[in-house]
């Protein structure tokens, strides 16, 4: 092969890897179980597709998906529901890391996994996360949170904290700074 066809397949490799993130990267979780309609970054997701920082979760009206990630933590994404995986830092055995997701619609549940760094940002708010296992759904302009055990807040115009099931509101509204 001539320099000039290794510099052309060396540059259209390297364009094909740039232009999808979910060739480059490593997955940073797995699909437990999809039905119906189920998809990221334009791939249909079924039993052990791998997921991608910066994938797009979407299903469809009928959809339900469950996924585990690396550090152990678990989603379950009801009907017409998106979430997008925007951070996900995670380092083997080592409890320093950080997960993020942002989630625009629908009905999940969030149970962290090994460590607390977790937060999952809304159209209304952000929840901090901390050992946890609870519900949320984003409806009508609204966000609901049930939680089932571990605590959150929830941080919009007021912080709301939520400990054994009994939201408290804050003592002082949110600065600018404290605002997520």
């Amino acid at each position: 092969m001539s320099p000039m066809h290794r510099i052309a397949t060396i540059l259209l490799f390297g364009t094909l890897i740039a232009s999808n993130p979910a060739i480059a990267a490593a997955p940073i979780g797995t699909t437990v179980s999809a039905s119906t309609t189920v998809s990221a970054g334009g791939r249909t997701l079924q039993k052990s597709s791998p997921l991608f920082f910066n994938d797009v979760v979407k299903t469809n009206a009928t959809g339900l998906g469950q996924f585990e990630f690396d550090d152990g933590t678990k989603l379950a994404v009801g009907p017409s529901a998106s979430v997008t995986i925007d951070k996900f830092i995670y380092k083997g055995q080592r409890t320093v890391g950080q997960t993020s997701i942002q989630a625009s619609k629908g009905a999940f549940r969030y149970i962290s996994g090994a460590f607390a760094g977790h937060k999952v940002a809304t159209p209304y708010g952000t929840i901090g996360i901390r050992g946890t296992a609870f519900d949320f759904t984003i409806r009508n302009g609204k966000v609901y949170i049930l939680l089932f055990r571990g605590n959150v807040s929830f941080c919009a115009e007021a912080r709301l904290r939520f400990s054994g099931g009994r939201p408290r509101r804050s003592q002082q509204p949110p600065t600018a700074q404290q605002r997520h």
